[in-house]
């Protein structure tokens, strides 16, 4: 099980799918924030990670050095494309859980970065009602 302890670990850790193959390696780690528990990761695939694909972490484990996932390569590269620029829309979050046939998601549990107090703040960005996604990397203050 992977949980809250270790998610800054799994930042560019190798995945492999079911079928041992290599798919990428870890962009992004999109936690809920009722559950407290990663759902989702961005896998940078492609030619120098150019291109990032969504992938559930129900039933993924992950050793330290690589996470594995319940998916076939395949599977993983095939799953709808969605801009990993922060925010996913219930819509597009409802396309992954149907694509992956791992459930429904939770009605407006918003997923968030434990980090974002370290960095500079954003710009404004339009509430939806689905899922904001965010990297979890650790930045240490900058001195003045």
């Amino acid at each position: 099980m992977i949980d809250t302890n270790n998610l800054n670990d799994l930042i560019g850790a190798d995945v492999y799918g079911s079928d041992d193959q290599k798919i990428g390696s870890v962009g992004q780690v999109y936690v809920d924030a009722e559950a407290q528990t990663p759902t989702w990761v961005t896998i940078k695939t492609g030619l120098f990670g150019t291109s990032e694909t969504f992938a559930p972490l129900d039933d993924a484990s992950f050793d330290g050095n690589e996470v594995r996932v319940a998916y076939t390569k395949d599977k993983v590269k095939d799953a709808p494309r969605i801009s990993s620029d922060g925010n996913i829309s219930h819509e597009e979050e409802e396309a992954l859980y149907t694509y992956y046939g791992n459930g429904a998601p939770t009605p407006a549990a918003p997923l968030y970065d434990q980090d974002a107090d370290r960095r500079p703040a954003p710009p404004p960005r339009k509430r939806t009602n689905g899922l904001t996604v965010m990297t979890c990397r650790f930045r240490p203050p900058m001195m003045r």
